[in-house]
């Protein structure tokens, strides 16, 4: 995984970011689509009016890289922000694996082979988010636990 970041989060360093999406990256992906990821982790305000935590995008090309860029808020704490980039990755496996495909011109989505149209259904309700919502607090706990352990080493 090649990774990238632009902008600096305000209450934890730049390396400790790539390095949990590295770690993130290695247990949701197997290791010849991890090697294939091109990320971008971009620190910036959201937009007015808007309180998100962050999102993916992923950027289909014709290259030999899946380039994906997920944005953060730089203002979360350190345990918002590895837990965004948590439920971030998981989206970036989704769409990495081809289990999630947006179709913008339709405003529709793709989720495991059906489709479906994201105004007809709530937030709360999207498979997609309800798998990301579910996995990030254990793989920022993990996460957690490692550098724990790291660090008594």
């Amino acid at each position: 995984m090649y990774i990238k970041t632009k902008g600096r989060p305000s209450k934890l360093p730049p390396s400790l970011c790539k390095e949990a999406a590295r770690w993130y990256g290695r247990r949701l992906l197997g290791e010849r689509i991890y090697h294939n990821i091109e990320l971008i982790i971009d620190f910036k305000d959201p937009d007015v009016g808007n309180d998100l935590y962050g999102f993916c995008l992923y950027h289909p090309n014709e290259g030999p890289l899946k380039t994906f860029t997920i944005s953060l808020n730089p203002h979360l704490s350190k345990k918002s922000c590895l837990t965004a980039l948590a439920h971030e990755m998981v989206h970036l496996k989704q769409y990495a694996k081809g289990e999630l495909k947006d179709y913008a011109r339709v405003k529709s989505i793709k989720w495991k082979g059906q489709v479906y149209d994201e105004d007809r259904i709530d937030y709360w309700d999207h498979p997609w988010e309800i798998e990301a919502y579910g996995r990030e607090r254990g793989l920022y706990i993990r996460f957690m636990d490692y550098q724990k352990m790291k660090n008594k080493a």
